[in-house]
């Protein structure tokens, strides 16, 4: 696979990232994703900060039945690197809620 990056000059925090393959996705030998979270809260905002030792590929995280959305979804986490994805709901939930209910998938761990 291949990954593009692209910044904004002057603004480090407009980045773009793609993803490539050259072999549809069932025909690459994927290393399993074994992701680690840790989850936190900041105010009434929760947040999850992810890793993985394994590049994991379409990452998107999930709380059902909740209302609200994640910060970012359907992303690659290259290996150690650290991503932070905040949750924004509605109605107040706990960090221990969030905990029991975060679903997380990934291409390469299905």
């Amino acid at each position: 696979f291949l990954e593009l990056q692209t910044v904004v000059e002057g603004n480090p925090m407009a980045l773009h990232r793609n993803s490539f393959f050259f072999a549809p996705y069932k025909e690459c030998n994927l290393l399993r994703a074994k992701l680690s979270c840790v989850t936190g809260k900041q105010g009434k905002q929760v947040f999850f900060k992810l890793r993985s030792k394994s590049p994991a590929f379409f990452v998107t995280l999930d709380l059902p039945g909740v209302k609200g959305h994640f910060s970012d979804n359907s992303f690659t986490l290259l290996p150690n690197e650290e991503k932070r994805v905040d949750f924004l709901s509605a109605a107040k939930i706990s960090l221990d809620f969030a905990r029991s209910k975060l679903q997380i998938r990934t291409l390469n761990a299905i």
